[in-house]
């Protein structure tokens, strides 16, 4: 109590700018470790679903709600709840189903009742159809939405099938940022569609991305898309042939110390051609044929006409005869003379040129003084060129004879800043926030007793020195002031003073004797 009381003592013999000055350090240091405290304790936040749509959003905050769970709403359809809560609620919110995709699907028939009519249990169907197709299609990893709208005819009893309307889908794709879809993945999501509603044809499925760019070919134009077909599979070559030379010059030249283009012409002219040879030597017997014909001229033998000559053992007259015979033999034999027939489909796919452009970052000896620091490249000879040039040969098969070409040139690179080191920044700000974390109250509590409890407290302990007063007047006082304001031993202060204001210290010693 007795330290106490002394250094309440302390405190209130201390002048009133010092007692506001120490309060107002006390209360900014208060609110700012709440501050600090009120930082720390606050909640981590993480992704709980992304990419939602409106009709998803809104039912998961309702869920949140509910669950009194709190919960960060940002664009993009980004949900954002504390991080020790995100696992536990995605398992509860999937257990509800959800989120649904952005459509409902065949959960629409979970509660159904018998007084639906017929139409509107055929719409809820299709309703359901379209959503679980957009859910599929969404799966893909470069959509990030999807939607789909069947027209399915109604199915009729009478005549004349053949020209009822047939079925048809649209389907609407966006695409996630820089992503793109080729056309085997196109043809992919038409396939999907098609085979799964019943009499739906892939020519009767038009996909459109949000920029309204079509992306199915159109079926009724077979030159077209036979064209692209061309220019896609010119397209795979070239950037087959990129990797190829690329992957066999890195080990040598180094990693991203080339760049490679090609150009390639083909022939997609289609050809068959039938030829049929025959072998004059190669004969052969195909069929033979032969006949013999035998007749006989003359009177023949006669009987006694009735029964008794035509029975068994009937006696019959003899009559003797006299005639004569010929006999005509026919031989024809067929030949045939050995023949070949040879259908030959030629290839629709010629490669009729290749022209191959390389890069090679370095120096050559003639090139030294072209640049501003030439220790900082690599070094490479004429014999190097000639080395790389012929690995390339081999690798794309160069044939002279259909007009290939090569040419290999070795540059300077100019140093590009790709954004790599700002992706590595972003890669470890997770970890710099979590260490500052505990790093910065530590730091604070530090400085807080540094800069604010030390000084304090040697205010306190420190006794007040005494004011220089007299009868002085008004003028006098404001002499003085700069007086007050070092901390020096008072004589010395008034002795410097009146040293450097002779005048003005006579005038106060002739107040205080006035005074007197």
């Amino acid at each position: 109590m007795a330290g106490t009381d002394s250094m309440l003592a302390k405190i209130n013999r201390m002048p009133t700018s010092q007692k506001i000055s120490i309060l107002a350090i006390m209360i900014v240091s208060f609110a700012a470790m709440m501050i600090f405290y009120t930082w720390i304790q606050k909640a981590d936040y993480q992704v709980l679903f992304s990419n939602l749509s409106e009709t998803d959003a809104g039912r998961i905050v309702q869920e949140l709600k509910a669950k009194r769970i709190p919960y960060k709403l940002e664009g993009g359809g980004l949900i954002l709840v504390p991080s020790a809560d995100v696992y536990d609620l995605r398992l509860q919110l999937a257990s509800s189903g959800l989120p649904q995709g952005g459509g409902i699907g065949f959960e629409l028939f979970d509660e159904t009742s018998f007084t639906t009519s017929e139409f509107v249990q055929k719409l809820n169907f299709r309703r359901a159809l379209e959503g679980e197709l957009s859910r599929t299609i969404r799966s893909m990893s470069a959509i990030e939405q999807a939607r789909v709208h069947l027209v399915v005819p109604e199915k009729t009893v009478f005549a004349f099938q053949d020209n009822k309307p047939k079925a048809s889908a649209a389907i609407f794709i966006s695409l996630g940022t820089g992503r793109s879809l080729n056309s085997s993945e196109v043809n992919g999501i038409v396939h999907i569609v098609s085979s799964s509603v019943e009499g739906l044809g892939s020519d009767n499925i038009t996909v459109v991305d949000s920029n309204g760019k079509l992306l199915t070919k159109p079926s009724d134009d077979s030159m077209l898309s036979m064209g692209n077909t061309q220019m896609e599979y010119r397209h795979s070559y070239e950037k087959n042939m990129i990797s190829k030379i690329v992957s066999i010059l890195e080990p040598v030249v180094g990693v991203g110390k080339i760049q490679a283009k090609v150009s390639s012409q083909f022939d997609f002219t289609r050809s068959e051609r039938t030829e049929e040879t025959f072998d004059p030597e190669g004969i052969v017997v195909r069929s033979e044929q032969k006949r013999t014909e035998k007749s006989t001229s003359g009177r023949g033998g006669g009987g006694v006409p009735g029964t008794a000559s035509n029975l068994p053992g009937g006696a019959s007259a003899q009559a003797s005869s006299s005639g004569s015979e010929s006999q005509k033999q026919d031989e024809m034999i067929n030949y045939e003379t050995s023949k070949t027939i040879t259908r030959v489909v030629e290839s629709p796919v010629t490669l009729e040129r290749i022209t191959v452009a390389i890069l090679i970052d370095g120096l050559l000896p003639s090139q030294q003084g072209s640049v501003a620091n030439p220790d900082d490249y690599i070094k490479r000879s004429e014999d190097d060129v000639r080395y790389y040039e012929d690995i390339v040969r081999k690798t794309i098969g160069f044939t002279a004879d259909r007009g290939d070409e090569i040419s290999v040139t070795v540059m300077p690179f100019t140093k590009i800043d790709t954004g790599e080191t700002m992706e590595v920044e972003q890669s470890i700000m997770p970890l710099v926030y979590t260490v500052l974390k505990y790093f910065v109250p530590v730091l604070v509590a530090l400085l807080f007793i540094l800069l604010v409890i030390r000084p304090l407290i040697s205010i306190i302990s420190k006794t007040p020195q005494p004011a220089l007063r007299g009868p002085a007047s008004n003028e006098t006082d404001e002499l003085l002031e700069p007086l007050k304001t070092k901390e020096i031993p008072i004589q010395s202060q008034v002795i410097d003073w009146a040293t450097d204001n002779p005048q003005q210290a006579a005038g106060v010693v002739k107040g205080w004797v006035g005074d007197n």
